[in-house]
């Protein structure tokens, strides 16, 4: 998506399409939900029209004020990640949220970062204590990009079809990945991932 001004028109754009989802499924699909709910009982999601977005460092303290051993370059686990989920419903009473401005060497070489105050444009889209979207800000000048894959240790060979497209110019832009699978989990309130894929892999299971 191409930017006209900061990246949080993008964070929201992303954001909007998850409450679209999330208010066509009640309203369309309430009697299939209930089918499930029978079956399987869940708390449907509570979420707002406007996203509730904090940034990494301030996730970070609200972590570390539960006793959470985490440090301001470090990346969420999990179980990190559900404990947040915990917190943001406690303040802000919300399933779904936004964190922003996650340290530079945890995200993807191509993610923007503001020089003035080394934060990058990244964010993740956190839905019942669970990730299900990441997505960033894009570096846009050849040789700021260039820099960035040096500086990870990257062969620019290994990138340079990417890498070219850069050379002429692009327009501030960006974007995120949804994870499906996850969605659905955490929408429903499920504990495994493997009820929403049709021939789920992992280590464990190779067949069918």
């Amino acid at each position: 998506m191409e930017l006209e001004g900061h990246y949080h028109e993008l964070v929201k754009f992303l954001y909007s399409i998850l409450v679209h989802m999330f208010d066509t499924l009640k309203s369309e699909y309430s009697r299939e939900l209930e089918i499930i709910r029978e079956y399987r009982p869940f708390e449907d999601i509570k979420y707002g029209r406007d996203p509730v977005i904090i940034t990494h460092h301030d996730a970070v303290d609200a972590l570390r004020n539960e006793g959470v051993s985490i440090g301001y370059a470090e990346d969420f686990s999990r179980e990190q990640e559900k404990i947040l989920g915990r917190i943001v419903k406690e303040k802000h009473g919300v399933d779904m949220f936004v964190v922003t401005e996650y340290p530079e060497d945890v995200r993807a070489f191509y993610t923007y970062v503001d020089k003035k105050t080394g934060r990058t444009h990244s964010y993740d889209i956190i839905l019942r204590g669970e990730e299900v979207l990441s997505g960033a800000q894009r570096i846009t000048d050849y040789q700021d990009l260039r820099e960035a894959i040096i500086k990870r240790g990257i062969a620019l060979e290994s990138v340079q079809f990417y890498l070219d497209c850069f050379k002429f110019g692009v327009p501030p832009h960006g974007g995120g990945g949804y994870g499906l699978e996850r969605i659905l989990k955490a929408y429903l309130d499920f504990d495994d991932i493997r009820y929403f894929a049709l021939y789920p892999r992992d280590p464990s299971r190779l067949h069918p």
